[in-house]
This record gives C-alpha cells, structure tokens and sequence, in this order.
C-alpha cells in the first residue's frame, strides 16, 4: 500500500465538519490522490530546481510551481498562506506527518520545502472535503462517496485544473 495519509485523512475532515463520514473507498481514494499530487508538484519543482542551478528543493520553488499552476486567484492565495504559517509554526500545526510526506518525494527536498508542500497539500484536502460536502448536503447524506468526490472536484475549478489528466 505504500505510505499511507488514511488515518490523516479522516482527522482533517473531522476538524473540516464533524458531522460527515469518510468511507474507507474514498479514504483510498484521497491516499492516492495526495500521493499522485507531492509526486505531480514535486517532479514540476524539481524540474524548476535544475534550471536553476540547485540541488536541493526549497518552499519558494513549490511557492512559484503554486502561483505557476493556479496564477493570481483567492486558492492560491490560501494556499499560499496557510503553507506559509505551517513553515512558521515549523509544521507543527500539520495534521499530515511531513516525515510521511518526505518518503514520498523521490527528490532532495529542504525541511522547510516538505513543510510548506504538507501546508499546500492540507489546504487543498480542505477545499475537496468543502466541495464534496456541499455535494452531499444537496442530497441530504451525512457521508462523503466517491460520487460526491468526483462531483465535487468537477464543480471546482480550481481542483478539476489540478487533478486533470494533461
């Protein structure tokens, strides 16, 4: 299975609305999106790294990979934001382990780049459990399904251009 965000998953919804459920399939689902997402945003700063010079990944090249990706709007500014403090906080106000998201990225990535990658990702688990609660508000469930996942980040603009299969 690899290494795993599911027990993360469902604590950050529960902080997200306490009322709704993730289901084990989306909890997988969620997994794996978030592993596809520090691998996609990784391999692109990375690719920024080698035109630079450097060796290593630092938060300014997820920053630029960030407002890159999603240009000036009001989610990359969240984004941007809350990444921004969890490097403040030196992470600890993290709900995803960075020493988690550390084995997944196959690159030399500073401490404060992980930090800031684990603000991002929790950022944008925060606008999918917004947008697939809306989803299952609407039809009056009080759990989340992969239907309301799909739904939910199709409705978004944002989040359908970042998971989009380019």
């Amino acid at each position: 299975m690899g290494v795993g965000f599911g027990l993360f998953i469902s604590r950050l919804s529960k902080t997200e609305n306490d009322d709704f459920g993730v289901r084990k399939d989306l909890r997988d689902i969620l997994d794996d999106l978030i592993m596809k997402l520090i691998k996609k945003l990784s391999s692109l700063a990375a690719g920024r790294v080698k035109t630079c010079g450097r060796i290593l990944i630092r938060n300014d090249d997820y920053d630029m990979i960030i407002q890159e990706y999603f240009g000036e709007g009001p989610f990359e500014r969240v984004i941007k934001k809350e990444a921004n403090r969890s490097i403040e906080n030196k992470g600890s106000d993290l709900v995803l382990p960075v020493s988690r998201i550390k084995r997944c990225v196959n690159e030399k990535v500073a401490m404060s780049g992980l930090i800031y990658l684990g603000g991002v990702l929790e950022q944008v688990l925060i606008e999918i459990f917004d947008q697939v609660i809306v989803v299952s508000k609407k039809k009056n469930k009080k759990s989340m399904t992969l239907k309301d996942l799909w739904k939910g980040i199709k409705d978004d603009e944002e989040l359908s251009r970042l998971f989009s299969h380019e």
